[in-house]
């Protein structure tokens, strides 16, 4: 049986993409409260952090892959940030390395191997989040 964090997450990961992501529309579309919601992602820093997160993970996914053409302006809109700055930030942040140096090691065929920092290191609680975080 499927937990309710789970449910939430795979709504979150189908619907990364949707601007209005929020706790409001979380709360809405699992029918559980804010405090509950509040409650599961206590632990990940809170569900707009975890949001946050998942849309980094996803762009790292979509500038990764060379057979994906969008430029990075395009991804980062797709996925809700406010502009190419902010969400370059966010990435290095996130990340240690620029969007486009991710973009650049995918065209050129190489991968770059990234150290997650200790303190930002999320246990994996669905086969799904495993195979993306390799």
């Amino acid at each position: 049986k499927i937990t309710r964090r789970e449910k939430v997450i795979q709504f979150i990961d189908r619907n990364l993409r949707v601007p209005g992501l929020d706790a409001a529309l979380l709360c809405r579309e699992v029918g559980m409260s804010r405090t509950q919601l509040y409650r599961l992602f206590q632990d990940d820093g809170g569900v707009a952090r975890y949001v946050r997160r998942r849309r980094l993970l996803r762009s790292y996914a979509d500038l990764s892959d060379p057979s994906n053409s969008m430029s990075m302006i395009a991804i980062a809109d797709s996925l809700c940030f406010e502009d190419a700055s902010s969400f370059s930030r966010a990435f290095k942040q996130e990340f240690g390395v620029n969007p486009r140096d991710v973009r650049a090691a995918a065209v050129a065929g190489q991968a770059l191997l990234l150290k997650p920092r200790e303190s930002e290191i999320l246990v994996p609680t669905t086969l799904r989040e495993c195979l993306l975080r390799f």
